[in-house]
């Protein structure tokens, strides 16, 4: 079944075949590691038409919720800005498509929650990924599989923090408080204190590092957060800054 015939109807009654079938365990497995699958539905979601948008918001919220390197994908092919365009208040022509409108609307809102309700548990796993190996010079072959593993979901966090949509759902204390850890553990890296892998470590630790504190600068760019969580900032954020100020690593030195 073609997801991408060019007409708008037919795409709708064929994602509501899908969705039907992997809500319901048919071919679950293999549809939400299936990438061709996985970048069908994100050309739905750039459709012209507001139903077959929200149809793909709704195959998403499966696909993402038991993938979380489908979140990575999606968010590389522009989910998140997407999601933003289709989150602002609609006006004119679609305003008045009121039954979609308001069936996007929850779709859209299920989806949102579905990542925000992810993102903590893809920074508990890069956390717990990261103190397995601290104060090891020499991670194992299983620990650098898993690092490697997790480390590159991070770039979400950065895609999630820059949203309009995303960003009052995301940044929190307890978001606030992993940032502080993921900073202790890029001053690690760039120390030499921690490595990833004894083979390739520079690519995936620079990553890391430029990630973190690209992550940090968006955030210190709102103003508003920053006041609000003047504290936790202080507490979490400003010591492993301190250090980064007399780095050796030109890099990565403030």
């Amino acid at each position: 079944v073609n997801l991408q015939t060019g007409i708008a109807r037919v795409q709708q009654s064929t994602a509501t075949m899908f969705t039907s079938a992997m809500h319901a365990g048919m071919h679950r497995s293999r549809l939400t590691t299936d990438r061709e699958f996985l970048n069908a539905i994100l050309r739905l979601v750039e459709s012209p038409s507001i139903a077959v948008r929200a149809k793909g918001y709704l195959m998403l919220v499966l696909m993402v919720r038991r993938n979380h390197d489908n979140l990575m994908i999606a968010c590389k092919s522009r989910l998140v800005q997407s999601i933003d365009r289709d989150s602002r208040p609609k006006t004119g022509s679609e305003a008045n498509k009121s039954s979609w409108t308001s069936y996007m609307s929850r779709c859209l809102e299920l989806l949102v929650s579905t990542v925000t309700d992810s993102l903590p548990m893809i920074l508990g796993k890069i956390l717990e990924a990261l103190d397995s190996v601290s104060g090891r010079k020499h991670p194992t072959t299983v620990q650098s599989k898993q690092l490697k593993s997790v480390l590159p979901l991070l770039p979400i966090t950065l895609h999630l923090v820059t949203s309009v949509a995303f960003r009052p759902r995301v940044v929190t204390e307890e978001f606030l408080v992993y940032l502080g850890s993921l900073l202790r553990y890029a001053v690690g890296m760039d120390s030499g204190d921690i490595r990833v892998d004894v083979a390739s470590s520079s690519a995936i630790e620079d990553e890391f590092i430029g990630t973190t504190f690209t992550l940090l600068e968006a955030l210190s760019q709102q103003l508003a957060i920053v006041l609000q969580y003047n504290n936790v900032f202080i507490e979490n954020v400003m010591t492993p800054l301190g250090y980064m100020i007399s780095s050796s690593n030109a890099g990565s030195r403030l």
